[in-house]
């Protein structure tokens, strides 16, 4: 899987945007998530050793190393945020889809931006993101778009993103009211590559 960080998508239609200007919206923003690098070093016969400060892996944030809502999650070449989660009991839809299954679940708002220094579009998918309750269910994108459900802007279900670009959107897990999510995640199980923990 590529290390493309976090988004989510319904729409086949999303919003982009230019990524200058503030920290939250610049593809090369400095982080406030924590990232490791390794640095390997290579040692000749009769020479001392040097140190290659190339980043031959981002570790994930997953486990211990999970992010809050409103981090960013530095990817190799995309930026992954997840700034909103509307728990499905916080959730109304419009008085048009009450009733209607497929309308009612969790809303996450995400936005990803391509670094400038990226030499090609790089794909996002909403089917790459998951929501999981506090037993473990795991949940995914619906199949459903109602006009202005969910909220606009709606994330693409996919696309590519330009060098120095940024999309954002909302992303509808349909799922019952009673349901509680503990987090999402971009990536399932050992594929995981960021974690985002909702708040108790």
């Amino acid at each position: 899987m590529r290390d493309i960080g976090f988004i989510a998508a319904v729409a086949l239609s999303g919003v982009l945007i230019g990524c200058s200007g503030s920290s939250e919206g610049n593809p090369d923003a400095a982080s406030t998530a924590t990232t490791t690098v390794t640095v390997t070093e290579t040692v000749s016969p009769g020479a001392g050793p040097t140190a290659s400060t190339t980043p031959t892996s981002l570790a994930p944030n997953v486990g211990a190393d999970a992010l809050k809502l409103g981090q960013w999650r530095e990817g190799s070449g995309v930026r992954s945020l997840v700034s909103r989660l509307k728990q499905p009991s916080e959730v109304n839809p419009p008085s048009y889809l009450q009733g209607e299954s497929d309308a009612e679940g969790a809303l996450l708002e995400v936005k990803a931006c391509v670094r400038k220094s990226a030499t090609k579009p790089a794909p996002i998918s909403s089917y790459d993101f998951y929501l999981y309750d506090r037993t473990g269910g795991e949940y995914t994108v619906g199949g459903s778009s109602w006009d202005e459900w969910p909220p606009v802007p709606q994330f693409p279900t996919e696309t590519k993103i330009a060098p120095g670009r940024c999309v954002v959107g909302w992303v509808l897990y349909p799922m019952p009211e009673k349901t509680r999510i503990v987090r999402a995640s971009y990536g399932s199980g050992a594929d995981a590559v960021a974690e985002w923990r909702a708040p108790s």
